[in-house]
């Protein structure tokens, strides 16, 4: 068992390091919702792993809006449903970065067109969170919030 968690972990490494984001998507089903930003998908039919959501920062459960953007993830998503990751790295947790696409549709992005996710080291989604600001939808129908990265320092 700990030799199918190796090479799936090297395979997940080597195909992070390598490959272009955008060409290597690999079929994933989704287990469970942890936060907007966080999920538990199932890669190479029964390894668990932990995705981030790239580019993106979703608020806290405990910060305003926190529960409706994981809400509106598990809206975009359904449980144990082939989607796909797009990986681009792992981070300092051990979890997978990447996109992940839920019936086809790119839901990082979605989660910062509807408001509900800041843009987050890169500017590959800062479009569509000045969208969202300018539209007023989600959190930003909301005076003076408090991004994440801000919020976990309290």
């Amino acid at each position: 068992m700990n030799k199918i968690f190796t090479i799936s972990s090297i395979l997940i490494f080597f195909i992070s390091a390598c490959c272009n984001h955008g060409d290597t998507r690999l079929p994933a089903t989704l287990v469970s919702i942890t936060d907007g930003d966080t999920v538990k998908v199932l890669l190479f039919k029964d390894r668990k792993f932990t995705i981030r959501l790239y580019g993106i920062d979703a608020p806290e459960k405990d910060q305003p809006y926190g529960a409706i953007s994981t809400q509106n993830l598990e809206r975009l998503c359904q449980y144990n449903f082939k989607h796909e990751v797009d990986i681009f790295t792992v981070d300092k947790y051990s979890r997978l970065v990447a996109v992940l696409y839920c019936n086809g549709v790119n839901v990082n992005l979605k989660q910062v067109e509807n408001g509900l996710a800041w843009s987050y080291y890169t500017n590959d989604y800062q479009e569509a969170e000045q969208t969202a600001r300018a539209s007023g939808v989600g959190l930003w129908s909301a005076p003076e919030q408090v991004p994440p990265w801000e919020w976990r320092k309290k």
